[in-house]
């Protein structure tokens, strides 16, 4: 998913449920980078956003206030295996009726509630039970509160034993999340030339916890089922969604219904709808357990742009499927619709991808990539919790860098890393939350660019014949190929195929901050017809790191390149060389993320809050920085949605620490209630976050 930052949510003074929040005002910085990747191309010309910059927020299982409408985690005694959804879409009115039928199992020996999502601007208007003995189904009392519906049952229904549960509802979906999404309704110009001429089209984006803003379901990525999602639109529109067309009608004159079923089992944050008035096309691409059905939706406005940017959908397909196996819903499609939105999102089956990606000249096309590489990860194996979101969008990311390795070769693969390495990130992450225990800040580029970075440096180690068995192994492997995955197990599943316990390799990456920060002395001890290599190193970091270190050695002859592989505090490597050396050279492609000792300062250090946590008086953040910089911070509460940000102007550089105060106001001068924020800090392209506990 790839949403602007420009448009995620304000934080409102709590409590934050009950109405739409508006746009962030402060949230307007863009990082501009040229992104590689156009067809036969390295590079763009002139500078274009980051696609990174408007992916998904990350959203971490952090500790939540009281009040937050947050989803909970927990199987809730029940685990779902089938939802039924029917929606009728009044489309000028912005509204819907909906029923949704739930297929449960009982996770308990006597289950006798159930504990729905959906948001209170939807109203119930029924509920009724059809319970694992036969009979109903019959009305059943509930409450809807607090985005909860909670359902009583006749019968506690016994461990292992089915129920079905289905919900009548109606009304008008809310602008819902970190981006003001959820179900949007909205217009587009068929025609800029004819003011005021518009025309619907209708789609959501439900990533993370949106599902419930519009219809009633179990909304936490763990519990996956499958669904069948029928819709009722107007007559001139065309209705996309997940998995197979079983079925479209006329039920009444200006009314089409389309069905839609998805029988891989779909986290309900993945289920969509797409409506408009497309022009489609298909085209089948030859895969390697079967031919894959590609289907493309376009506004007409767009059609010949957006064919275009995603004229290399099949190769990309094939390429991806020489790397991670089959295409996981290869006996369904796989569809892209145009939206109008901020961003794109891998919904399963049917990517929606925003109007301003179709340029016509392929300067996206890794947005393309990124979002069909979600299929695999993310889609097909889904993060069992929020903060296991590094295993989509890292890995969705480092597959954008082999997609321009396998297009433009290594150079582009290595200037891509760097763009969102160190040139984006000057302090090599450090200061950024750990890639497996991520802050909730949007946009979250750790996960992207360090989750990216930590596959690559696992390449470096294990080199290329084991590290594509790995992704391989571990992307087909069915104990959660169509379920979910943790780090913890992607750690065991990677160790497992490579043959080798590679925790000690990621945990360091994962669970840290830090990057090796290496002292190396290098010694040539040179010989008639040949030469004697040394090199000393010592790691000086906490953590210690297992890296695996190219040195490039010089010879008449040409380059020969070796692994200084790093498993201690303290290590000498000597290489024998059989001709003439004349010089070395430690990593001079830049493959390592490493320090060398002495390591320049951090441009910008977040020293401590004091005090944390923090009363009605606030905190003052000490911080220092390597350079004079224009300094600013931002708060951001546990959703990941900005509650203001304030310009400290420049600051100077120093061993004494800067200071700023924070009275525990938004940006608007209201006093936060008490829960769990990020305080951010950027300067000169560094950023640095500390969790602060605010109690009243």
């Amino acid at each position: 998913m790839i949403p602007d930052p420009r448009h995620a949510a304000a934080c409102p003074n709590r409590p934050l449920s009950r109405r739409p929040a508006p746009l962030a005002l402060g949230l307007l910085l863009l990082l501009l980078a040229a992104i590689p990747g156009t067809r036969g191309s390295a590079a763009v010309p002139g500078p274009l956003p980051d696609p990174a910059l408007w992916e998904k927020p990350l959203l971490a299982a952090a500790l939540a206030p009281e009040d937050s409408v947050r989803p909970p985690a927990g199987d809730r005694g029940f685990d779902v295996l089938h939802y039924e959804l029917e929606l009728n879409l009044d489309v000028p009115d912005r509204s819907l009726t909906g029923r949704v039928g739930i297929q449960l199992s009982s996770l308990r020996p006597a289950l006798d509630r159930l504990r729905l999502d959906l948001v209170e601007e939807l109203g119930v208007d029924e509920v009724l039970w059809s319970g694992s003995g036969g009979g109903g189904p019959v009305p059943v009392p509930w409450t809807h509160a607090g985005d909860s519906l909670v359902v009583s049952l006749p019968v506690p229904l016994a461990a292992a034993d089915q129920g079905r549960l289905e919900v009548a509802y109606h009304g008008r979906p809310p602008r819902h999340g970190p981006y003001n999404s959820g179900l949007m309704f909205r217009t587009y110009p068929p025609d800029p030339d004819v003011p005021g001429d518009t025309l619907p089209i209708v789609a959501n984006v439900s990533e993370p916890w949106s599902a419930h803003s519009w219809w009633p379901c179990k909304d936490h990525p763990s519990d996956k089922a499958t669904a069948r999602l029928a819709v009722e639109v107007p007559a001139e529109l065309y209705a996309v969604s997940n998995g197979v067309l079983v079925e479209e009608s006329t039920p009444q004159p200006g009314r089409r219904r389309f069905v839609w079923e998805e029988n891989h089992p779909i986290a309900t944050y993945l289920v969509s709808i797409a409506a408009a008035d497309y022009e489609s096309w298909e085209e089948s691409c030859p895969g390697l357990a079967r031919s894959v059905l590609l289907s493309f939706h376009a506004l007409p406005p767009d059609r010949e742009r957006m064919a275009a940017d995603v004229a290399r959908t099949c190769e990309m397909m094939q390429f991806l499927e020489d790397l991670f196996g089959p295409y996981p819903f290869g006996d369904e499609k796989y569809g892209q619709s145009d939206i109008s939105w901020v961003g794109a999102m891998e919904n399963q089956t049917a990517t929606s991808l925003a109007r301003f990606l179709f340029t016509g000249d392929g300067r996206f096309e890794s947005v393309v990539l990124h979002e069909f590489s979600h299929q695999w990860f993310g889609d097909s194996i889904t993060p069992a919790a929020w903060p296991d979101i590094w295993l989509n969008e890292g890995f969705a990311r480092y597959a954008e860098a082999l997609w321009l390795e396998h297009v433009d070769g290594r150079e582009t693969y290595l200037a891509f890393l760097h763009q969102r390495g160190p040139d984006q990130h000057p302090d090599l992450f450090t200061g950024e939350a750990p890639v497996a225990d991520p802050d909730p800040i949007l946009p979250n580029l750790v996960i992207y660019d360090k989750g990216a970075w930590v596959l690559h440096m696992l390449r470096g180690w294990l080199g290329d014949a084991r590290f594509f068995a790995v992704l391989h192994a571990y992307a087909t492997d069915p104990r959660w190929t169509g379920g979910n995955v943790t780090t913890e197990l992607f750690l065991e599943a990677a160790s497992a195929a490579a043959g080798e316990d590679l925790r000690p390799v990621l945990e360091p990456w994962l669970y840290s901050s830090e990057v090796p920060e290496l002292r190396l002395e290098s010694t040539i001890h040179r010989h008639p017809g040949g030469g004697l290599v040394q090199l000393a190193v010592i790691q000086r970091q906490p953590t210690l790191f297992r890296v695996a270190l190219p040195v490039h050695i010089y010879t008449p002859g040409g380059v020969r390149v070796e692994l200084a592989r790093l498993t201690q505090r303290q290590q000498t490597f000597h290489w024998i060389v059989s001709s003439p050396v004349d010089s070395l050279a430690i990593d001079p492609e830049g493959w390592v993320l490493f320090h060398r000792h002495p390591a320049p300062p951090p441009l910008l250090q977040l020293l401590s809050l004091q005090p944390n946590p923090a009363g009605p008086a606030g905190t003052t953040l000490f911080f220092q920085l390597a350079v004079p910089a224009e300094v600013t911070f931002a708060v951001y509460d546990v959703r990941g949605r900005a509650c203001g940000r304030w310009p400290l102007g420049l600051r100077p550089a120093g061993q004494e620490p800067e200071t700023w105060f924070w009275d525990g106001r938004d940006g608007a001068g209201r006093r936060l209630s008490s829960g769990v924020y990020w305080l951010e800090l950027r300067a000169g392209g560094a950023r640095a976050v500390r969790k602060l506990v605010l109690v009243h």
